[in-house]
């Protein structure tokens, strides 16, 4: 071979040594910029994810405004709970007088939950007296209050045949907002 040739093989040698080097650098390139892309679109995926759910959860906040206040009205509030008590014995005075009974002084105590729980109760006593037919339906009354409560305990007493007294125990959920 002459010298030129020789000369031409090992220029293009080293002419496709350098261009496959280069072939081979940007390669790692594309590759290396490629996966942080892939983690920059995951990470895009994901912030897409959360102000969807953010905007699925107003959305469902705004919407059932309504539905939680009713909700909250079955509750006594923490917060205003002397206001909401009195109009929770309005109301109990209100289904009495309906229902033909007389209401005697009322007991009213709040039950703490027990330790770690995080109920609280206000337990009230409704010492009352009216015809049999009266006291039965008062307290059948008092188990559908719009509250979230429960009827603990019912004394009937026999006063005559006309005259019957009761005394009722019943809790009424209090509900409290931990912020």
């Amino acid at each position: 071979m002459s010298p030129s040739t020789i000369r031409n093989i090992i220029i293009a040698s080293i002419l496709m040594v350098v261009a496959a080097g280069g072939f081979g650098v940007m390669s790692y390139q594309t590759m290396a910029q490629g996966k942080h892309l892939e983690s920059q679109i995951e990470v895009l995926a994901a912030e897409q994810a959360q102000e969807d759910l953010f905007l699925r959860l107003r959305k469902i906040a705004d919407s059932s405004t309504e539905d939680r206040a009713a909700l909250q009205s079955f509750f006594l509030d923490q917060d205003k709970l002397q206001s909401d008590s009195i109009d929770f014995l309005n109301y109990v005075d209100e289904i009495a007088a309906g229902a033909g009974v007389v209401i005697g002084k009322v007991e009213i105590d709040t039950l703490k939950a027990r330790a770690g729980a995080s109920e609280e109760w206000v337990q009230v006593v409704f010492p009352l007296s009216g015809t049999r037919m009266q006291v039965q339906q008062f307290i059948r009354l008092l188990e559908l209050l719009p509250y979230v409560s429960r009827v603990t305990d019912v004394t009937l007493e026999i006063r005559s045949s006309e005259q019957w007294n009761a005394n009722v125990t019943m809790q009424v959920k209090v509900m409290a907002y931990e912020e």
